[in-house]
């Protein structure tokens, strides 16, 4: 394989990572969190504390409360994936700069 045909792959290497990030459906997962958050605030205020007597009472806030913490975990879970992928993008790309100008002290690539 050339250089020139190894740049290429290179760079076509890290556009499809780029497609895969812009593909993590992040919007969704945060909007889903922000809508679960507010559902457990509703349900939090809507509990008359006056007449809590039992754990069934709070049964509702208490599963609302943990669907929040399981959107989160998967909110890190696609974050971990598209940081994955930017990582192995930008890998990329250093690679090709550094078989362009081999001898270039930038740090900043």
């Amino acid at each position: 394989m050339t250089n020139h045909e190894l740049m290429v792959r290179l760079l076509g290497d890290a556009s499809a990572e780029l497609i895969s990030a812009a593909d993590a459906p992040i919007m969704s997962d945060a909007t889903a969190l922000c809508e679960q958050i507010t559902n457990a605030t509703k349900e939090s205020n809507s509990l008359p504390c006056d007449c809590i007597e039992e754990a069934f009472d709070v049964k509702g806030l208490h599963d609302r409360i943990h669907v929040c913490l399981v959107q989160i975990r998967a909110n890190r879970h696609a974050l971990d994936v598209v940081e994955l992928s930017l990582n192995t993008a930008l890998d990329n790309v250093r690679r090709v700069a550094r078989m362009v100008e081999p001898d270039d002290e930038d740090d900043q690539l």
